[in-house]
C-alpha cells in the first residue's frame, strides 16, 4: 500500500512541478517579448529622432522655420538636397503606416505616443499633404494614416 501512495504523490508532485515550469516559461517568454519590443520601438524612435537629416526636415516643416506654404512648396520642388531628405522623411512614415495598418505590428497608441508631433506637423502643412496625396508618389499607406480621425483629433 505504501508504494502505491508514494507513487501517487510522486506523480502529483511531478505534475505540479511541470505545470509550474510551464507557467514560468510562458511568463519568461512574455517578459522577454516585452523587452525585445521595447528595443524595437526604441530603434524606430531613433530612426527619426537620431537621424540629423530627418531632423532637419522636421525642423523645416515647422511654419516659423520655413514660412509660407508657397515657400515650403518651392523648397520641396526646387531644392534637390532637401527633396531627397524630404522623401526619406516621408518614406519613414510610410513604413510606420505599413507597420500600423498592414502588418499590425505597431499599435496606434504606440505610434501616437512616439510620432504624433511630426504627423500632426505634416497635417498642418498643406504643401506636404498635397505632395503625399499625389498618386505618383505612392504614399497610399501614409495617406490612410493621415486620414485617421484619432490622429486628426489628437491634441
Amino acid at each position: 500500500m505504501w508504494p502505491q501512495t508514494i507513487l501517487g504523490w510522486a506523480q502529483l508532485v511531478t505534475y505540479v512541478v511541470a505545470i509550474a515550469a510551464a507557467v514560468a516559461s510562458v511568463w519568461q517568454y512574455r517578459e522577454n517579448s516585452k523587452r525585445e519590443r521595447t528595443k524595437w520601438l526604441h530603434e524606430l524612435y531613433r530612426g527619426l529622432y537620431g537621424d540629423q537629416e530627418l531632423q532637419d526636415v522636421l525642423w523645416r516643416l515647422e511654419p516659423e522655420n520655413t514660412g509660407s506654404e508657397q515657400e515650403l512648396k518651392k523648397l520641396i520642388d526646387e531644392d534637390a538636397r532637401f527633396a531627397s531628405r524630404f522623401d526619406r522623411f516621408l518614406n519613414f512614415f510610410q513604413f510606420i503606416a505599413v507597420l500600423v495598418h498592414e502588418r499590425k505590428e505597431l499599435e496606434m497608441n504606440e505610434m501616437m505616443t512616439m510620432f504624433k508631433f511630426p504627423l500632426k506637423l505634416i497635417l498642418k502643412r498643406n504643401a506636404v499633404v498635397e505632395y503625399v496625396r499625389r498618386p505618383e508618389h505612392e504614399f497610399k499607406e501614409l495617406c490612410t494614416l493621415l486620414d485617421r480621425e484619432d490622429l486628426r483629433k489628437a491634441d
